[in-house]
């Protein structure tokens, strides 16, 4: 998290969240991140088929389980209705096999 002077430049570096001090194991990666349409920030995993919900304090308010050993991206539709969630079946080699999720957005 950075704050931003006057003159538009970045300053303050700080960690917004760190996942192993809120209880994810120490191997989980963070990959994807966007803005919800519910204001709250949502959390692709590279190395767990989850995707944390964080608040504006980046605490996890909600974990979503999905199918496959990661998500590591995800976004939204432009009305907000449908959260796509790339998920990914196997690790061991490019190209990663996996599947598109759509879900309903978590305000619906």
């Amino acid at each position: 998290m950075f704050d931003i002077d006057k003159d538009m430049a970045l300053a303050n570096r700080r960690v917004f969240a760190k996942l192993s001090t809120l209880g994810e194991p120490p191997d989980v990666y963070p990959d994807g991140i966007k803005l919800g349409p519910d204001g709250m920030l949502y959390v692709g995993l590279y190395s767990a088929p989850n995707i944390l919900v964080l608040d504006a304090d980046g605490k996890i308010i909600r974990k979503i389980h999905l199918p496959g050993v990661a998500t590591p991206n995800l976004t939204f539709t432009a009305d907000g209705k449908t959260m796509f969630v790339m998920a990914v079946d196997d690790k061991s080699g490019t190209p990663y096999k996996g599947k598109v999720l759509a879900l309903p957005s978590p305000e619906q």
